[in-house]
């Protein structure tokens, strides 16, 4: 299955919906609003790494949001540091 979202004016195409999730998960944070969709497209690839990284299974929306709130910070960690912030303020 291909989906394609269309965002804030842009156009975004998955081939599959585990894509289409994580990226509705992406932009239920407000990430694009607030930012005006830049970097929208960082942000998604990054939390999808961590998704996909993370050992525990954790919540996808309470994840984006966290990435969401420090952005500025976790666009420059590993996945693996991100996931350790978010562990040690969800613990």
């Amino acid at each position: 299955m291909k989906v394609t979202i269309e965002h804030i004016g842009k156009i975004y195409h998955y081939n599959d919906t585990f894509n289409a999730f994580v990226f509705l998960a992406a932009i239920n944070t407000g990430y694009g609003e607030e930012h005006g969709g830049k970097d929208l497209e960082k942000f998604f690839n990054k939390l999808y790494a961590c998704y996909l990284k993370d050992e525990q299974d954790a919540n996808i929306a309470r994840l984006a949001d966290f990435l969401s709130e420090n952005w500025e910070e976790c666009r420059s960690q590993t996945e693996n540091e991100i996931l350790e912030d978010f562990y040690i303020v969800n613990s």
